[in-house]
C-alpha cells in the first residue's frame, strides 16, 4: 500500500501555484516514488483567489480559513508560501496543530520569527523544511559554474536586490 502525504497549501498566488502545479507533476516526474503526495487543501487570502484555486485545481478543499486547513484529517504537512510577514503566525499554528511544516523561503520575516519556528519545531518533534526556489535559476547555476571554474576571478563580495511585495501584512490570511 502506497502511503500519502496530504498536503495543505497556504497562499495561492504566484508560487503557492507553482507550489500547488509541482505537486500535481511529482508522480509524472518520479512515477517510482514510494508515498504519493495529494494537495489536499488550499487557503487564500480571498474569496476570490479561493474561488480561482477550485476552478484550477478541481477536487481539494478551498477556503479563506486557516483552521480549515490545520484541522483537516488527511492534511500532514502545512506548506506555507504566504506573504513572508504572516509566516511565522502561520508556521507556529500549524506545528501547535501537530503538521509538518515546509516554507517556502524566507523561514521568517526577521531572525527572531525564525529561530521561534526552529524551536517550535523541535519542541514538538516534528519536521521541517524550507525552500530556495531560486536555488536552480539556470543564470545563478551559470553564475556559481564561472565562479568555480576560475573565470571571474577572485569575488569579494556579492550583492543581490529580490524585490517582492511579499512583506504586506494588509492581504493577511485569517
Amino acid at each position: 500500500m502506497t502511503a500519502v502525504i496530504g498536503i495543505g497549501l497556504v497562499g495561492y498566488g504566484g508560487i503557492g501555484r507553482m507550489h500547488a502545479l509541482c505537486y500535481r507533476m511529482l508522480p509524472l516526474v518520479y512515477p517510482d516514488l514510494e508515498i504519493r503526495v495529494r494537495l489536499t487543501g488550499v487557503v487564500t487570502a480571498s474569496a476570490a483567489s479561493a474561488e480561482r484555486a477550485r476552478r484550477e485545481l478541481g477536487d481539494v478543499l478551498t477556503t479563506t480559513n486557516l483552521d480549515e486547513l490545520l484541522t483537516h484529517p488527511s492534511i500532514t504537512v502545512i506548506d506555507c508560501c504566504a506573504p513572508t510577514g504572516d509566516y511565522a503566525r502561520i508556521a507556529e499554528a500549524a506545528l501547535a496543530a501537530g503538521k509538518a511544516l515546509f516554507c517556502e523561503k524566507p523561514l521568517g520575516a526577521t531572525p527572531e520569527e525564525a529561530e521561534r519556528i526552529v524551536d517550535l519545531a523541535h519542541a514538538r518533534g516534528l519536521p521541517g523544511s524550507m525552500n530556495f526556489h531560486l536555488r536552480f535559476v539556470p543564470a545563478l547555476q551559470e553564475a556559481w559554474r564561472r565562479i568555480d571554474n576560475g573565470l571571474i576571478g577572485d569575488v569579494r563580495s556579492f550583492h543581490l536586490r529580490y524585490y517582492r511585495s511579499n512583506l504586506r501584512r494588509d492581504r493577511a490570511i485569517s
